[in-house]
């Protein structure tokens, strides 16, 4: 019996590293930087100062301590940041855990599946912005281990100060963490209490309790005082809303009226999204792929909890107990949003995730409670309880390969404008009109693909070397467009706003971009020529007339250290060869186009999209080398449909600005017979 307690009680910290790693880490080497999170890089590239500016407007300026020294370790790099943050969620699952453990030490099976699905409760699914919210697993770190000392100072008197001492200091670094979690706190009060002699008189129990939580109290009180009446954010969606102290009656009833919804998306409907029908369909490999990984847990998780159940006690008490425990977390964890005017019930999915943060150690314990006590018979619950842990699993591994698409496409586009444009002149809009998203269904992911602000700050980033710490202003704005119609280049003065930064610029100051990799295409900076290409969209032909390429610069004006620690790989691509010939072919480095087709040919690099071909050939005919300019243009003829109306212009321009021989004559000659250009 011995030898099983010592392997569980090691074995269970591995356990809920396997599951988080296989519900949150088994795509991270493709994950990346998305949405948000682009605001806590791009303020990071301006030091302490603009990462102190975003808290101070976001509502917690006392939390950049932790992330001075998190970007100092890390860097950029998004592996990085994912590791870092499954590490701390990991850390407070066992912090968690090991509270639980303190106080029933003798009912292991249910105190593991109550940190297990705090660990991966299906209701949270932004794990995938590390940056924005390790610093809540951080805040559980400290929050639990104050929690399970102040649990020994109530069961070890002898050394009951000192563990006040050190659950004090833990309490106070939770307060300098994100609100979203203080709440948590009205847990305390209950832990002592369970952790007291049973027996204790009823008087004498509750004076203890009120003892041994004063000191913690007093922290939480000052923290929610400050927050609540001396410190207001800039950011409006963050402050205290008025009617609170205006009518704090009605206020509050509306509370009680938000959170039976929000409780019950919480507790039953966040389960539904892990189980559909369409998840079964087999003859999808992802699909399959799943169900495998999936019996193998439920056989290495059965061989595990057998041994777990070994040590445990079966008793309707600690049912009871357990929701006595989790209920001060689910009613009061979604509190900071309530006073901030937010509903799960009424924000958006996956946005109000984030409410539900305060809610989860609750959450776990009372789902754990009820199916304890429905399920009677010890491998039923065995059963059922992996069978749960399973479809989370599963759940998150599906939204998770979205977001991965998400950042495949975005971090494409990223990186062939880096390659295309070394650097851009400031004051600069990209104007990048989008076909096509990769389809992801009805999946909450798809949110990552809009909001202009933060590829904006993503290309700021990437674009400021040196950027200026008080610096308010943006060099550059991102704009997404898509539609019929991209009449946007009219010479007007644009101003947008986004946090503490804004953009000033004019319309016309801009470079226009064709991004359409759903059909094999590398982006595209649309030139006057495209108007001529009759397979262009009709948006592209419109616009083409008025664009031009001199914004962008020849030589590198980029902040290498951020570009380095994202983008690794991709020199290889075909789309790098072409984006590199396009700069060639707007600066005449004409030998340059020679070596990069040489390149791409060397790495058995080719193109289906005809227009692709042209930086070559204009290179090539620029360097006299007919034949293979001749070649290139057939095989572009070849790829793609009505290549010649887009061609034929392109040879009229060469005729134009080559030199005279009798080789590049008879070349023009043969080329436009070839293409029929008398007829365009």
């Amino acid at each position: 019996m011995e030898e099983n307690n010592k392997w569980v009680s090691w074995g269970t910290p591995l356990m809920f590293l396997i599951i988080l790693f296989l519900s949150f880490g088994l795509m991270i080497p493709w994950l990346g930087h998305e949405f948000d999170e682009w605001h806590f890089v791009y303020y990071a590239t301006r030091g302490a100062q603009g990462l102190t500016e975003i808290f101070y407007y976001d509502g917690h300026p006392q939390a950049v301590w932790s992330y001075i020294p998190s970007f100092n370790l890390l860097g950029y790099n998004p592996v990085a940041w994912h590791l870092y943050s499954l590490l701390w969620r990991w850390l407070a699952v066992l912090s968690f855990w090991l509270c639980l453990k303190r106080i029933w030490p003798y009912y292991r099976r249910q105190i593991f599946f109550a940190s297990a699905l705090f660990a991966i409760h299906p209701v949270f699914t932004l794990q995938i912005f590390p940056i924005s919210f390790y610093e809540i697993w951080l805040g559980y770190v400290l929050l639990f281990l104050s929690f399970f000392f102040t649990i020994l100072a109530a069961q070890d008197i002898k050394r009951s100060r000192v563990f006040t001492i050190i659950s004090i200091a833990l309490a106070l670094g939770h307060a300098f963490t994100s609100e979203y979690t203080w709440f948590v706190e009205l847990m305390r009060p209950v832990f002592i209490w369970l952790a007291l002699p049973s027996d204790e008189r009823l008087r004498k129990k509750i004076i203890h309790v009120a003892k041994t939580w004063m000191p913690t109290c007093a922290i939480f009180v000052s923290a929610v005082v400050w927050r609540g009446f001396f410190y207001t954010p800039l950011r409006k969606a963050f402050q205290v809303q008025g009617d609170l102290f205006a009518d704090p009656a009605r206020t509050i009833l509306s509370w009680a009226m938000n959170f039976l919804p929000d409780a019950s998306i919480v507790l039953v409907t966040s389960w539904y999204k892990t189980f559909s029908s369409e998840y079964m369909y087999l003859a999808r490999p992802f699909n399959l792929g799943l169900i495998l990984l999936l019996l193998l847990m439920l056989v290495v998780g059965s061989v595990y909890l057998r041994q777990v159940d070994r040590l445990s006690q079966n008793s309707e008490q600690w049912s009871t107990q357990a929701v006595f425990l989790g209920l001060p977390s689910l009613l009061f964890g979604i509190l900071p949003f309530y006073i901030a005017s937010y509903s799960i019930q009424w924000t958006e999915p996956p946005y109000n995730s984030r409410l539900a943060l305060g809610m989860l150690p609750g959450a776990a314990l009372i789902s754990a409670a009820v199916i304890e006590k429905i399920v009677s018979k010890q491998n039923q619950k065995i059963l059922m309880s992996l069978v749960i842990l399973g479809a989370a699993i599963a759940w998150h591994i599906r939204y998770t390969n979205d977001y991965r698409k998400v950042w495949e496409y975005q971090s494409n586009f990223l990186q062939q404008l880096i390659w295309r444009a070394p650097g851009i002149e400031r004051n600069t809009i990209l104007f990048v009109w989008q076909p096509s998203l990769p389809d992801l269904g009805n999946s909450e992911a798809n949110f990552a693909f809009y909001g202009d602000f933060s590829l904006s700050l993503a290309v700021n980033s990437l674009y400021e070397p040196d950027p200026i710490a008080a610096e308010n202003r943006l060099s550059y704005w991102y704009s997404f467009l898509s539609g019929e119609s991209a009449a946007v280049m009219d010479n007007s003065p644009l101003r947008l706003e986004h946090a503490t930064t804004y953009f000033e610029g004019n319309s016309s100051d801009s470079l226009f971009f064709y991004y359409d990799p759903q059909n094999d295409r590398c982006l595209h900076l649309v030139a006057p020529e495209d108007r001529f290409y009759k397979q262009y969209p009709k948006t592209i032909k419109e616009i083409a007339s008025q664009t031009t390429p001199d914004r962008i610069l020849l030589e590198t004006r980029q902040n290498t250290s951020l570009r380095d620690d994202i983008f690794n790989g991709g020199e290889k691509s075909w789309c790098y060869f072409y984006q590199k010939a396009e700069l060639a072919r707007q600066y005449q480095q004409w030998d340059e186009i020679k070596l990069l087709w040489n390149g791409a040919v060397g790495n058995n690099l080719q193109t289906a999209i005809g227009t692709e071909y042209i930086p070559f050939i204009d290179g090539f005919a620029h360097l006299s080398d007919w034949q293979s300019a001749a070649e290139l243009t057939i095989s572009a003829n070849k790829h793609s449909k009505a290549m010649s109306s887009i061609l034929c212009p392109l040879w009229n321009s060469i005729e134009q600005s080559t030199s005279d021989s009798g080789e590049r004559d008879e070349t023009i000659r043969q080329i436009k017979v070839e293409l029929e250009c008398a007829n365009q």
